[in-house]
């Protein structure tokens, strides 16, 4: 995968998994282990490659109402990719205390890994060109740090020689050679 920052332009090659990496694959780039992934539990390991920036739009998180009652906070968020991505996502931290979700007006459940902690991750995977709205209801009500990440097919083509690397008995996994841009927003 390709990830890249979009407010720092800071951009990697991102192998996810524990497995040892191939020898081509390794004397393709700089990878070291590391989380690839800010909003991922930290038992998600991967490999990080410097990678070039490239000049591609961030996903955009805006506020439609913020409402503070009775101890809860309640967001309604519109999320878009100005670039056109068929997913992007939102994910909030565990500090901000998700009680509830809709997303494009489906109500969504948290993900629950085996280590027993509640995740989000509020978005969709068929983005309509003019995006959706997210509806939270929060049991934080001080704004907290929450990452927006959408995802395209394929990696640019500075991901050429690394993809040509990959032995013919290895695959991409999960949903392939992915570029993800992702920004941090405070709500």
């Amino acid at each position: 995968a390709f990830l890249q920052d979009a407010g720092t332009k800071e951009a990697h090659w991102v192998i996810t998994g524990g497995q040892p990496l191939p020898p081509p694959v390794r004397k393709a780039a700089d990878f070291k282990p590391g989380a690839p992934f800010p909003w991922a539990p930290q038992f998600r390991q991967g490999f990080l490659a410097p990678a070039p920036a490239q000049d591609l739009a961030g996903p955009e998180l805006t506020v439609v109402r913020d409402e503070a009652t009775g101890g809860k906070r309640h967001l309604v968020l519109h999320l878009t990719s100005p670039r056109g991505a068929a997913a992007a996502f939102a994910f909030p931290p565990d500090a901000a205390g998700v009680e509830s979700a809709i997303v494009g007006g489906e109500t969504v459940e948290p993900l629950r890994p085996a280590r027993g902690k509640k995740t989000w991750n509020l978005g969709s995977l068929t983005l309509p060109p003019q995006g959706i709205d997210i509806d939270v209801t929060l049991s934080a009500t001080a704004p907290q740090t929450w990452y927006v990440a959408d995802r395209t097919p394929g990696l640019p083509s500075a991901g050429g020689a690394l993809a040509n690397a990959r032995p013919d008995w290895t695959s991409t996994g999960q949903e392939g050679d992915v570029t993800m841009i992702v920004r941090k927003v405070v709500l």
